[in-house]
């Protein structure tokens, strides 16, 4: 065999072979989500539940992949909620400066920006909760978080001040609460030993 005939046999196996393992199910094996976010977002009965933002919202965090126990999925799952809530409310005090801002459209803004203070407090206090293994208190907070954000959206209706973006940071700031308000319930039950 002439080396230019076992050249183009090598190369035509090597690309047999890229394509062969670069098809889509094995493409799809490495994006699906691990069996621990799966069993998390599975573990639930709430009606307005999320599944599927559940999943995209733990898997956006790369710490996500080497997660081994609820435990570190509730401190993932608790600070990308604080991310979530604090770059809604820098949007809500980007809308406050904007100059093209209606008056009648500030008040409620500057109600939503307490209402996210609140937020990002009391997730804050159930990442604080779970670090200390005081699960029933981190559960407390996280649920909690979707009662102040019902008083932003409030705040928004009385005043008539629909924008589509903060409609969306606080149906994801809301999503983000009963994430970890599932997380943490979860903890709770779970056999871990008390402080």
């Amino acid at each position: 065999m002439d080396s230019l005939s076992h050249v183009l046999i090598v190369v035509t196996i090597y690309l047999s072979l890229s394509f062969h393992f670069s098809s889509p199910p094995y493409a799809a094996a490495a994006d699906a989500p691990s069996h621990l976010v799966r069993e998390s977002c599975n573990k639930t009965t709430l009606t307005q539940w999320n599944y599927t933002f559940c999943v995209e919202a733990l898997e956006s965090d790369p710490r996500t992949a080497s997660a081994s126990d609820l435990l570190t999925l509730a401190n993932i799952a608790i600070e990308l909620a604080i991310a979530n809530a604090t770059k809604a409310q820098a949007h809500l005090y980007d809308m406050l400066k904007n100059s093209d801002t209606g008056s009648n459209f500030k008040a409620p803004l500057e109600g939503c920006v307490h209402w996210y203070d609140m937020m990002i407090e009391s997730f804050g206090e159930a990442l604080d909760g779970v670090r200390k293994k005081n699960y029933d208190i981190a559960n407390y907070c996280a649920f909690i978080v979707g009662d102040y954000v019902d008083n932003c959206e409030k705040e928004l209706d009385s005043n008539a001040a629909h924008d589509p973006s903060l409609e969306t940071n606080n149906k994801n700031v809301k999503e983000f609460s009963l994430i970890g308000y599932v997380i943490t319930d979860l903890l709770d039950l779970s056999p871990h030993p008390r402080p």
